[in-house]
Order: structure tokens, then C-alpha cells, then sequence
């Protein structure tokens, strides 16, 4: 198991914020850490976020891991709660 830092946009704020994660644990997991140490309002309603990679261009998936999808350390990524907006309107497919 390995850690990796990731920058992530708070897509109700814009706020930026930096957090050090487990490359090897399933998105959703990495989800539920950001909001315990950042309150992004997960809680109760897991299946309306996504996490977005923007640096290169890609959405994980439930089951993806960071290191799966070779994120990088450093990498930007947004979450996105889809019930305020498609994600389509975030990265075109």
C-alpha cells in the first residue's frame, strides 16, 4: 500500500484543499476520507458525488483505486455532487 497526495476542488466552494490518501482503497473509500477530514457533505448520499481526475482527464469509477488508474502524486481532481449538475457539464466524454 502506498500513499498519495491529491489536490482536490470542493465543487460547491471552489475551495482547494490537499490531502494524503491510500493509492490501494476503492473511490468511494477515498470519498468518505475527504469529507471526515474536509466536510464535503458526503455523508448519507454517497452515490451523488464523484471524483473526477482533471489533471488527466478522466472520472473513476466505484471500483477504481488511485494507483489503478495511475493517478499521480500531485494530481488535481474535483468532486463533483451530481445532483446540483451532470458530469458531462464537468469533462466531456
Amino acid at each position: 500500500m502506498g500513499v498519495i497526495k491529491i489536490h482536490v476542488c470542493k465543487s460547491k466552494s471552489g475551495e482547494v484543499v490537499s490531502t494524503n490518501v491510500p493509492d490501494d482503497i476503492p473511490i468511494p473509500e477515498v470519498l468518505q476520507i475527504l469529507d471526515s477530514r474536509h466536510e464535503i457533505g458526503i455523508k448519507g448520499k454517497p452515490e451523488q458525488f464523484v471524483l473526477y481526475n482533471i489533471s488527466q482527464q478522466f472520472e473513476y469509477h466505484p471500483t477504481d483505486t488511485l494507483a489503478g488508474r495511475s493517478t499521480a502524486d500531485g494530481d488535481l481532481s474535483i468532486v463533483v455532487d451530481t445532483s446540483f449538475c451532470t458530469p458531462e457539464a464537468i469533462i466531456p466524454k
